[in-house]
């Protein structure tokens, strides 16, 4: 059961309207509910550890149950990242760019699994990094520029017109058909070299 009161479902209310206004119909209404349950939880907890969110998750359930629930929301399929992101990421990127300041994104991969990678667009805010779009892949090796492709479509489809765009990745990026993606986007491309 859901709980009504307290600062965290007070939070987690804010969320769930907002998210709301932004969405609309695109997401199932109980879905951007517990969505929003996750991110109150992630917001007090300044923690992505779904072990330090059952501590403070406004339901009213055994903690067995919390862990089942945290797990089956951030899996569930009535929830598309690409579609809720899509709802801040044009926001973020006119905040990122005011003063006819340039937007620097990172594409990365991450393996999070033996083999599972994890390909990552961010946004740089400081000296943090923003996730704005991510696709998980199966494969023990590189994630070919077929997936970055599509990520980067979808990304480039979120930034307004007009944002100035510069694209930091690592050499491995570099390929012929990255660089000419990114001319063709008119983004600005930078590869890091990075020592190991």
């Amino acid at each position: 059961m859901r709980l009504k009161t307290g600062a965290v479902a007070g939070l987690a209310k804010v969320i769930e309207e907002d998210l709301m206004k932004r969405l609309q119909s695109q997401v199932d209404v109980r879905a951007l509910a517990n969505l929003a349950d996750c991110a109150a939880c992630a917001l007090t907890t300044r923690s992505s550890n779904s072990g330090e969110w059952k501590a403070v998750l406004p339901r009213d359930c055994t903690d067995k149950s919390m862990e089942y629930w945290i797990s089956h929301v951030l899996s569930s399929a009535l929830i598309d990242h690409h579609v809720v992101m899509s709802g801040f990421i044009s926001e973020v990127a006119e905040m990122l760019s005011q003063s006819k300041k340039t937007v620097i994104l990172m594409m990365d991969q991450s393996q999070i699994k033996d083999d599972l990678q994890c390909l990552m667009i961010s946004a740089r805010f400081g000296e943090r990094a923003i996730p704005i779009l991510w696709k998980v892949v199966k494969t023990k090796g590189n994630i070919g520029f077929e997936e970055q492709e599509e990520l980067l479509n979808k990304v480039k489809a979120m930034i307004p017109p007009g944002v100035e765009v510069l694209l930091s990745a690592d050499r491995f990026y570099g390929t012929k058909s990255f660089v000419e993606w990114c001319q063709k986007a008119g983004w600005h491309y930078r590869r890091v070299f990075r020592q190991i």
